[in-house]
């Protein structure tokens, strides 16, 4: 059905100069719009490439039996076709993302939310259908079935492609963001998780820039001739780095050996700043729409390249120094409790990352307690969504949901706000942060907003493995070094826990975050372990595709966090690390309906699995935000005068 309304919609869209990706027709046009014009030419060349490539891969596909001389030809064409794809998927990407989704998006069946016979979508795509040709024993007319919606699909690119008229400023846009789609995903194997290409592909995806750079190099010449020399030697080297490791590597050394860490320092960090400073000395402009990666920002490892409002309900931008310090405050005070005696910082300690070291937090009596543990907050704001399940969208809601909780705070915002309003130190917080409200100042909608904005003020990305990466070469040891690069590789933890936050919000775009399905055991066993009974996601829409799916939480501070997982059932990183490598829940021996994570072991080693968790030790950093208010406001309540948080 769905397939048969996107047919009658797409005379509509290309008659309206619309994608059913949301393009529409750009302005924005380079000198005459030459290189544009060129760059989008090659593009549509570029997809009938793919397009024969897949129709080799069909035919090789349709002749597969069961001897490995036909398996074997198959999967060579599946590979060509794929290197098909990544030559042209930085601009399929920027302009059809949806599209793009389809022809190479993640082999995970999805539920619409809204669908109340929870219909599953079923995955589709380059990654199923490695899945189904790299098999033990490939089934052809599964495989067949897939090449064939793989075709459909594009076909739906091309007849895009020909509609929308490519602008310099997007074109450069979706080359940075190419760069970093292969440095954190590329390298990760994110999707060749069987074929483990991903690096040799990320070549042939830099290629894909290298050649529409070109264009533009000319012109780069005549303003900067030491720039474009630059440019020229980075792409020759990054692509001939990453070419080193071309053709299948079914065993995995070759993906496994690579050096990620010193190709992201010395090859596409410098690409990645380059591009921009090649599109600034073209006088070309650069987007100055709010979004989660800055669009300015000169590398992704720092703390100042991620936008935490981009995450905000209307982009509301409120990060102003009264504001954020009201919140602070505010954060500490347990006057917005039930009971005058817990504060969010109950649970959410600054010495601790913010979280407050126990398997489940404290409930509001102090006696029994909640569901789960109390996530870290510091760089909450970096991410789609709020709690485990992530049930809210933004952190106005998750404060909102902890104060009315009865487990938790058990408290009213409309009678904190009556309380604060009875103190003259609060009443000109409130007036200086939101100037213009008058008798509003202080309300249940500026009491969330100040703490919302408080935690997005706990951004800290400064760790050593930052400012290693960044150039500072004394900051990593050679354990934490050689535990990067199996995080990356070997442990393929990077698939899931995404550069740089390494926490489910997937690059380029950090615009959404994934849930998972890891099969917690209720506490940690390796014989005779029981899955955790939390049911996760499921709770929230009662769709049973997300029963036990919890949201991929950061590494980031992991030093300092534990009890780990939602349930605390690993007390250390040494058993989180034999959880992952013996195949999660299921490689435990649990019955894990649905389980995303791969059940096959790992094979990591003891000394590796130690490397990794120094390689996340290295990625500590609370600095500038884990300090406490030195005095909480005087509140005069019923005749009583409560100092310092205290009755």
């Amino acid at each position: 059905m769905q397939r048969n309304i996107l047919i009658y919609l797409l005379p509509l869209a290309l008659a309206l100069g619309l994608g059913l990706d949301g393009c529409t027709k750009e302005s924005v046009r380079s000198d005459a719009g030459s290189a544009a014009r060129m760059i989008r030419e090659r593009f549509i060349a570029g997809i009938d490439r793919l397009d024969s490539s897949v129709a080799h891969l069909r035919s090789a596909v349709s002749m597969m039996k069961r001897d490995a001389a036909t398996a074997a030809s198959a999967r060579s064409a599946f590979l060509d076709a794929r290197r098909a794809y990544k030559r042209i998927e930085f601009l399929a990407e920027q302009y059809m993302p949806s599209t793009a989704r389809s022809i190479n998006g993640p082999p995970i069946d999805k539920v619409a939310e809204d669908d109340p016979n929870q219909v599953v979508l079923p995955a589709e795509g380059l990654q199923v259908v490695e899945a189904a040709l790299l098999a033990d024993e490939p089934d052809r007319d599964a495989t067949l079935a897939q090449v064939e919606i793989l075709a459909a699909n594009i076909r739906r690119l091309r007849a895009y492609a020909t509609t929308v008229e490519l602008s310099d400023a997007n074109i450069f846009d979706g080359m940075r963001r190419e760069v970093v789609r292969v440095i954190a995903l590329g390298l990760a194997g994110f999707d060749a998780s069987i074929a483990l290409t991903g690096i040799e592909e990320g070549g042939v995806a830099l290629e894909g820039v290298r050649d529409a750079y070109a264009h533009y190099a000319d012109g780069l010449e005549r303003k900067s001739p030491s720039l474009r020399r630059s440019l020229d030697t980075l792409f020759e080297r990054a692509i001939a780095d990453l070419h080193t490791h071309r053709g299948e590597r079914h065993d995995g050394d070759g993906f496994n050996a690579f050096d990620r860490l010193e190709f992201i320092r010395r090859r596409a960090n410098p690409l990645f700043a380059q591009l921009l400073e090649a599109q600034k000395a073209l006088a070309i402009p650069v987007a100055d729409d709010r979004r989660a990666l800055r669009s300015d920002a000169v590398t992704i490892f720092a703390a100042s390249s991620f936008d935490p409002y981009a995450y905000a309900p209307g982009f509301d931008d409120s990060a102003d120094a009264e504001r954020v310090e009201l919140g602070r405050i505010l954060f500490f005070d347990p006057i917005l409790s039930g009971n005058g005696r817990r504060a969010c910082a109950s649970c959410h300690q600054p010495e601790l990352a913010f979280t407050d070291g126990r398997a489940k937090s404290l409930a509001f009596d102090f006696k029994g307690e909640v569901l789960r543990n109390a996530p870290t907050l510091i760089n909450a704001a970096l991410q789609s969504g709020a709690f485990y399940d992530g049930r809210v969208a933004f952190l106005e809601d998750q404060a909102t949901e902890v104060f009315n909780n009865p487990r938790e705070m058990h408290g009213s915002l409309p009678a904190a706000a009556e309380k604060l309003k009875m103190s003259a130190e609060y009443a000109g917080r409130f007036e200086r942060a939101f100037p213009g409200h008058g008798d509003e100042a202080i309300s249940s909608l500026t009491i969330r907003s100040a703490i919302a904005s408080y935690i997005r003020s706990l951004v800290s990305l400064d760790a050593p493995f930052d400012r290693y990466i960044r150039g500072e070469t004394s900051a990593l040891d050679d354990g934490a070094k050689r535990g990067f690069n199996l995080f990356m590789g070997k442990g393929k933890c990077g698939t899931c826990h995404f550069m740089p936050l390494f926490n489910g919000t997937v690059p380029p775009s950090f615009a959404e975050s994934e849930l998972e399905i890891i099969g917690v055991p209720s506490h940690y066993d390796t014989i005779g372990a029981a899955l955790d009974p939390d049911v996760g996601r499921f709770a929230v829409h009662h769709i049973e595709h997300d029963r036990f799916k919890f949201k991929t939480p950061t590494l980031r501070n992991i030093a300092l966090t534990a009890p780990y997982m939602h349930n605390g059932a690993f007390t250390t990183l040494e058993q989180v690390l034999d959880f992952y490598n013996r195949g999660g829940g299921a490689g435990i021996g649990i019955d894990v309906p649905g389980q995303t994570l791969p059940a096959d072991p790992l094979g990591l080693t003891q000394e590796e699995m130690r490397h990794i968790i120094a390689f996340m030790r290295a990625l500590t950093d609370t600095t500038g935000v884990a300090s406490r208010p030195g005095k909480l406001p005087v509140v005069v309540e019923g005749g009583v005068r409560r100092v310092g948080g205290e009755y």
